[in-house]
């Protein structure tokens, strides 16, 4: 099984990503987030993808369309910056100290790149 996280435009823009992969990409957006969410939006933001942890919701079955994020309208601006920051944060390794493992910059950051890509469109 994998995932898919998707731009729902004209674009087709998405990211498949095993299951293994899936993991990482929530908990490295999550370390990154946690020590940068400020406001009620930007953590209503990073709980909504945190939710998406398979251990919890199923293996398989966390794929998304970005526009599905909880954004809002009066404050998108804010929250597009505030994921680009997050986004960021995950390629300086923010919260990477705390795991147990390192995860691979090979296969997370091009994810990531795509998810950055995604969020700026």
């Amino acid at each position: 099984m994998s995932n898919i996280i998707e731009l729902k435009n004209n674009s087709n823009m998405n990211i498949h990503m095993s299951n293994g992969t899936t993991s990482v990409f929530i908990t490295v957006l999550g370390l990154s987030g946690t020590r940068l969410a400020k406001t009620d939006d930007e953590k209503k933001l990073l709980v909504w993808i945190l939710e998406k942890d398979q251990s919890k919701c199923g293996i398989g079955t966390v794929g998304f369309a970005i526009s599905e994020m909880p954004w809002v309208k009066e404050n998108f601006e804010n929250q597009k910056t505030f994921m680009l920051e997050v986004v960021k944060g995950v390629k300086e390794k923010l919260g990477w100290e705390t795991l147990d493992y390192t995860p691979n910059e090979k296969i997370i950051f091009p994810c990531i790149n795509t998810f950055s890509d995604m969020v700026k469109k």
